[in-house]
């Protein structure tokens, strides 16, 4: 009895010895796509090897237009491939981090009570494949597409401008050749515009785990396909017609010149990136999407 127990002892140790001497698969790829310091924002942001970049500009006056928007989006850009061997009904965690740096400017101005809006917005995802070589069978991974950054920025602003000088008509009603009364409103002033402006950049990485669950065994081919968008708004107006002198003066003056504008540009760029990808054997009813 003494030595049936030691024999299983030292069974019990190979086998663990054994399993504990297997090599996990093992696969990872790196894309650098460094982002490039520099003075000019356009260079600065230019590194990236999946960006999008929108601007827009509404004026309101002479030959201007009241509103604009536009959107960029860039398509699937695939940037890592891992290829690993799966054996039969095994999984593969894929990790994947990425820079995205995201860039946003919005600028209202106005004088005479205008009213002037401007959004900015851009984002940057990801979503995996893995294609079987043999079969050319591709599915997606769970989840699907990941959200690594987004960023949407709203300015809006009503602003008087900045009175710089009035011309009055002074009329003499004592017939004395003095002229003592004179009349003015917001029309026969001269506003400069006020301006706000607000920008924002941020370069962060940022990390998502994913899995293919019970695949075929072959080789795949896994891919990770980057997509950027940005998107911008703007206009600019008088406002809503209440009659007042206000009102009318940027009625009026729109015809003549620019009363009010906003402007927005948005930009979203994906930097480096890596992938790791392993197989493995998931416990069974371990993976459950809520």
């Amino acid at each position: 009895m003494k030595i049936q127990t030691t024999t299983l002892a030292l069974a019990l140790a190979l086998a663990c010895g054994g399993a504990f001497a297997q090599s996990a698969k093992f696969a990872a790829s790196h894309n650098p796509a460094p982002i490039i310091a520099d003075s000019e924002i356009a260079e600065y942001w230019s590194g990236g090897f999946a960006s999008s970049y929108a601007t827009c500009l509404a004026e309101y006056g002479d030959g201007g237009e009241a509103a604009c928007s536009s959107m960029a989006s860039s398509p699937a850009t695939t940037a890592n491939l891992a290829t690993i061997h799966v054996a039969q009904s095994k999984e593969l965690l894929v990790g994947l981090s990425a820079e995205v740096a995201l860039f946003t400017e919005t600028t209202t101005r106005g004088k005479k009570g205008s009213v002037s809006t401007a959004m900015a917005s851009a984002e940057g995802k990801v979503g995996l494949m893995a294609c079987n070589q043999s079969t050319g069978d591709c599915v997606q991974s769970t989840p699907a597409m990941v959200t690594l950054s987004s960023r949407r920025q709203e300015l809006e602003a009503t602003l008087g401008g900045v009175l710089e000088n009035c011309t009055v008509t002074l009329i003499d009603t004592t017939d004395d050749g003095i002229p003592d009364v004179g009349e003015f409103d917001a029309g026969d002033c001269d506003f400069s515009q006020e301006e706000i402006r607000l920008a924002l950049a941020t370069l962060a990485a940022h990390h998502y785990n994913f899995v293919f669950m019970n695949l075929d065994q072959g080789m795949y081919e896994v891919k990770a396909n980057f997509y950027t968008m940005a998107q911008v708004e703007a206009s600019a107006s008088c406002g809503e017609d209440d009659g007042s002198d206000s009102y009318l003066a940027c009625e009026a003056d729109a015809l003549e010149e620019v009363v009010a504008s906003g402007e927005a540009s948005a930009t979203a760029v994906i930097g480096n990136s890596m992938m790791t990808v392993q197989e493995v054997r998931a416990v069974k009813g371990e993976v459950i999407e809520m």
